[in-house]
């Protein structure tokens, strides 16, 4: 985990609200399983099988009525996994004289616990239904478990089936994904483009019992959707955003995944909008990013790259670090919403605020590394307020963002007060004024304590005893001719 979750850790957990899951659908299956059909706080509809055995082992086969995934969830008391253990364990089925076997890729949740996704839905319950008795077999000399049927496991199969009949047209895909709803679409676009939905490898599915902590302690997990644009000319940014796996690429964004407590499930949706911009969906609980603000952001930065070498490789990190400060400014807005903080001031301040502190947290990651996406963040500022300053109307000044040129010297306000030795050239460069220069570092110790005050009672019981890690810095190289180019070694702003 990144050092972003270990530094907001060292504030105590306050408490945790609790909403009740919604039930469609309930059988007793056979003698040792039910099957359950569940929408939850967080807008996931599924059925499922469970077993539980008298030691405390158990096993959930769920059937998505959103996307149609099978995935499963085992725990056993008798392992001792490392949680980050991924690897390929043995589904045997036994039953009547015939033995099937596959393989399956899973990975671990917990010490006890794992999880398999992205199931062949056919085969598996094809082999479910034919069997008495199945085991799983993990690697490292772990303890098998096995879980059996009270004659065959066509009776699993069948209330399954049942439950997924009499509710898909009402809660699944007829009804369009979750992240459909959310922005309020009931059809894709794009041809032969097709929705993406993703999550962290190691997300734990929201506990069936309405709780808002899963079994490894950590809040409700990020979601991530990419939904194809109806116009062709948005496909290269939808793919691009697909192929990078935009979301959860995006280091402070997943460094934060499940480190909350939220009373929902925060998505991340990708979408062509009808107009350039970037949104939190109040209510929805969903940051949108429009592919028109990705083909934006990409002109802007191949005007930018002129006279440099390699002028494509800085139009993508011009569009990956913008879009990263936007979504971190927007996920500001999701916290304020669904943690219902108060904001002291201008919203939209106080998230530009909470963006910067988040990328100066730094992570993994060098000084200079973050330094460099807070400039081209201020660099897009900066030329949006080129044209926004040759003639201000009443509605700009009265707007609830302050003037893109604003924006730009607040960044570099909290950056240079953040660390004035390491960002002094700022000043000495005569990008950021002296005079306000000497207010910086009190504004940014405010900013970033004033954030952190307002998270802490919300962070999860995962990282109680996490302790902050470091970072490492690699500098030295010299700046190219465009002041933009970069070695990706040397302090952007230069000194």
């Amino acid at each position: 985990m990144r050092a972003i979750t270990v530094f907001l850790v060292s504030f105590l957990l306050m408490g945790v609200s609790h909403a009740a899951p919604s039930e469609f659908y309930h059988k007793q299956a056979d003698k040792f399983w039910r099957v359950a059909g569940i929408t939850n706080d967080a807008n996931e509809v599924f059925c499922y099988g469970l077993v539980n055995r008298k030691d405390g082992a158990f096993i959930e086969i769920h059937r998505s009525l959103t996307d149609g995934e099978v995935w499963v969830g085992i725990r056993n008391p008798a392992w001792n996994l490392d949680p980050n253990d991924k690897g390929t364990m043995t589904w045997n089925f036994y039953g009547g004289g015939q033995t099937a076997s596959t393989k399956m890729n899973f990975s671990a949740q917990d010490n006890k616990t794992i999880e398999i996704l992205q199931i062949p839905e056919k085969q598996f319950f094809d082999f479910i239904a034919a069997s008495g008795y199945f085991t799983l077999v993990l690697p490292n000399n772990q303890p098998s478990v096995s879980f059996a049927f009270q004659n065959r496991g066509t009776a699993l199969v069948s209330a399954i089936t049942e439950c997924v009949a009499q509710n898909e047209g009402k809660y699944g895909q007829a009804a369009g994904s979750p992240a459909r709803a959310a922005v309020g679409q009931t059809a894709g676009g794009g041809g032969s483009l097709k929705e993406v939905d993703e999550q962290s490898t190691n997300a734990q599915p929201a506990p069936t019992d309405g709780s808002l902590i899963t079994s490894d302690g950590r809040g409700l997990r990020f979601s991530y959707h990419y939904l194809p644009p109806t116009d062709a000319k948005f496909n290269s940014a939808y793919q691009w955003a697909v192929d990078t796996h935009l979301f959860s690429t995006m280091p402070e964004i997943d460094g934060m995944d499940g480190i909350f407590v939220l009373p929902s499930r925060l998505r991340y949706i990708a979408m062509q909008c009808g107009h350039v911009n970037a949104f939190y969906a109040t209510g929805k609980s969903s940051v949108i990013l429009c592919y028109e603000l990705i083909d934006l952001l990409e002109k802007v930065g191949r005007a930018l790259s002129k006279g440099m070498a390699n002028p494509d490789a800085f139009v993508a990190e011009f569009v990956r670090d913008n879009v990263r400060f936007i979504l971190l400014h927007e996920t500001g807005h999701a916290f304020i919403d669904m943690m219902q903080l108060p904001a002291v001031g201008r919203e939209e301040d106080s998230v530009d605020q909470l963006a910067t502190v988040l990328l100066l947290i730094r992570g993994n990651q060098s000084k200079n590394d973050i330094a460099r996406v807070l400039q081209l963040a201020s660099t897009w500022f900066a030329v949006l307020g080129i044209g926004q300053n040759k003639s201000l109307s009443a509605g700009e000044f009265s707007d609830e963002h302050s003037l893109d040129i604003q924006r730009y010297y607040n960044i570099l306000c909290i950056a240079y007060g953040t660390d004035p030795d390491e960002y002094r050239s700022l000043v000495s460069s005569g990008k950021l004024p002296q005079e306000r220069a000497q207010r910086c570092p009190e504004e940014a110790t405010k900013v970033t304590r004033s954030w952190l005050r307002l998270l802490a009672p919300h962070i999860s019981p995962f990282l109680r005893n996490k302790v902050p890690g470091n970072a490492k810095d690699n500098s030295g190289g010299e700046q190219q001719s465009n002041p933009l180019e970069w070695n990706g070694k040397s302090n952007p702003f230069g000194g």
